[in-house]
């Protein structure tokens, strides 16, 4: 017969715990591994309590499970309270319990922010003592080594530890280590290794909502280095609930962070505070705390806040400190954007010599994609340098320099760019079928046929959908629209591309403060696809003006409070003709003409408004038709 330890070694936690229900005298060593086994099925309540009992029956080692428990709910401290506990006994346990506390000791050490001799050291003489363990046990080590070795950026030894717990680990554990390769080619720029290890796992593990949360972070930076926003939206707002739901708060912060370097990057305001307040919450260790003030940072420098500066600062020196070289890379490239942004030149020149050195000590440096997006005033300083330059050649490579620009146009026509070239398509619904699908971040074959196709044959439709989707990836280069067997969508990808639409970039300007409307609307059309005649496309041209004259409203209503009189006839006469029977908009345009220009113009004015709701419905709004005659009734000026 099975033990309850036996399925634990298995990975077969369900059946573990069939088999402890079946004992009629459980020991202490029963209690505690079915403890593991509840843990690991979700059950962090009924886990906790099995443990303590297991400990205080005599069963020391459960406080290792302990330890493991609390870390994964982010409370360190307990975790290596636990820990403490069972180290003067430690030499008395089985080599498998203490292969199990040198490797939970490494971990706890690294998210408090020991440094990376201290953690290795804790790894190293884990993997040695589990030599003579069960494989089970060797693979939990092999694992955990050579995840924590590509967080400090020992990229070169990492694919022998997973690759050994891929190999001899049960089920689970195999598909946490092909995870753990995955991130490494995450963060390497490696897109098609990265999404076919990513696939093959999430066929593996449909049932492990743990997991699903880490690969949906993983995606959503995947998508974020591709430039692919929308669906990296998606995924980091996917694994925040996720994890939240599994009450694992180091992943729904980083998932959250993830939101936050979106929010930098569109200048969206709204969405940075979010992801910040909700951050800050799930703080739970000075690792935790860096990675927020790297983030946080480089938000309010991008707004011109100079406190961006010293919380950088804080940042790049704990990474450095802790030799975490991939973030203290990353982060020195952010510090340096704000030293340019707050006229630092020297130091900013520092900071890329810094960065730059760190590449070259990389074997497989990660890639700098992303953070360059955030970094525009590092990236222009680096072009600026003769093409030999040290710094340049580091942290400007070629597959960066050279990214593919493709920009889809959808306000006052359809047109896609590909390095600022406008590009012929044959077929003439390819702009509308991008736009839907980043706009809806993925949709199914029903949903597409249902909005874009509702009056023709499903099966004509999905023949010319098909056709669409063959037509971008022939004339649209690092562009593709495939198909997703999990989720069963379809989405849009930019590999080697940089993918910008002219609409995200419109809702991200209208985020920030609007004293520059006016300058900003004058740089689009806000006719929406307007040749297209799909409900979807009309629906999506009406809400953006209805959007877009709100938003003129709220602006224009303080600057009439603040005597702005002027900007409001401009911005009105701008918007009138996107929104002709706007009864606010008219009155606002009457109104601050009678500021500006006189009774005169302000009546003319409202005569040419009355016209215009005479011509289209026959009757003039009661407000409207008020103010004329209170301005008719004004004194001559």
């Amino acid at each position: 017969m099975t033990t309850v330890r036996e399925a634990v070694l298995a990975g077969e936690y369900g059946r573990g715990l069939e088999q402890y229900d079946r004992l009629t005298e459980p020991k202490a060593e029963d209690l505690r591994w079915a403890g593991v086994c509840a843990a690991q099925q979700g059950q962090v309540v009924q886990a906790q309590q099995q443990l303590e009992q297991a400990a205080q029956r005599g069963c020391p080692a459960a406080r290792i499970d302990l330890a493991s428990l609390h870390r994964a709910a982010g409370e360190f401290a307990q975790a290596l309270t636990s820990l403490a506990l069972v180290q003067e006994a430690l030499p008395l346990l089985p080599l498998l319990d203490q292969a199990l506390w040198y490797r939970e000791r490494a971990i706890v050490g690294h998210e408090l922010g020991e440094g990376m001799p201290t953690v290795l050291g804790f790894f190293e003489q884990a993997w040695v003592t589990a030599s003579d363990a069960p494989l089970a046990m060797q693979a939990s080590v092999a694992h955990a080594y050579g995840m924590h070795l590509t967080r400090f950026g020992e990229d070169h030894r990492v694919s022998a530890y997973l690759e050994f717990a891929a190999e001899h680990g049960h089920s689970v554990r195999r598909t946490y280590a092909l995870a753990t390769l995955a991130a490494c080619a995450v963060y390497q720029g490696g897109g098609s290794q990265a999404r076919a290890l990513l696939d093959t796992v999430r066929k593996a593990s449909a049932h492990d909502p743990m997991l699903e949360a880490v690969l949906a972070y993983h995606e959503g930076q995947l998508f974020r280095i591709e430039g692919a926003d929308e669906q990296a939206l998606s995924a980091f707002q996917r694994a925040v609930s996720l994890a939240r739901t599994e009450m694992r708060p180091s992943t729904e912060l980083h998932a959250q962070l993830g939101l936050l370097a979106l929010a930098t990057e569109r200048e969206d305001e709204a969405m940075a505070r979010t992801a910040l307040v909700r951050a800050r919450r799930l703080v739970r260790a000075p690792r935790d705390e860096a990675f927020l003030k790297w983030r946080e940072g480089s938000w309010w420098a991008s707004q011109g806040d100079r406190g961006g500066l010293g919380l950088l600062e804080e940042a790049v020196s704990f990474f450095q400190d802790r030799e975490l070289r991939r973030e203290a890379l990353w982060s020195q490239l952010h510090l340096a954007e704000a030293q340019e942004r707050f006229g630092q030149g020297e130091a900013c020149a520092a900071s890329l010599s810094e960065a730059a050195d760190l590449v070259a000590a990389f074997e497989t440096p990660p890639t700098l994609v992303a953070e360059l997006r955030l970094t525009p005033r590092v990236t222009a300083r680096l072009e600026s340098l003769p093409p030999r330059a040290y710094e340049r050649l580091h942290l400007l490579k070629e597959d960066v320099q050279n990214l593919r620009q493709v920009n889809l146009k959808t306000l006052g026509g359809a047109e896609v760019l590909i390095n600022g070239q406008s590009i012929r398509l044959r077929l003439k619904r390819v702009v509308e079928v991008l736009a839907y699908l980043l706009k809806s971040g993925g949709a199914s074959l029903a949903e597409v046929q249902r909005d874009l196709f509702p009056d023709v044959r499903p099966a004509q439709a999905k023949g010319y959908f098909h056709q669409i989707r063959l037509h971008i990836k022939e004339r649209i280069p690092g562009l593709s629209v495939p198909f997703d067997e999990v989720r069963g969508t379809y989405a849009v990808r930019s590999e080697g591309a940089r993918l910008t639409w002219d609409v995200q970039l419109l809702t991200a300007e209208l985020a920030r403060p609007q004293d520059s409307l006016l300058k900003i609307l004058e740089r689009y059309e806000l006719d929406f696809l307007k040749d297209a005649d799909s409900v979807w496309a009309t629906e999506e041209r009406e809400r953006l003006r209805r959007w877009v004259t709100q938003v003129a409203l709220e602006t224009m209503d303080g600057w009439y409070r603040t005597g702005q009189f002027e900007k409001c006839v401009s911005l009105a006469e701008r918007l009138l003709p996107l929104d002709p029977l706007d009864e606010a908009l008219h009155e606002f345009l009457i109104q601050a003409t009678l500021e500006t220009r006189g009774r005169a113009a302000a009546y003319q004015s409202y005569l040419t408004s009355a016209e215009t709701f005479r011509r289209e419905v026959d009757e003039v709004p009661t407000r409207l038709k008020a103010l004329g005659e209170d301005i008719r009734k004004c004194p001559l000026n």
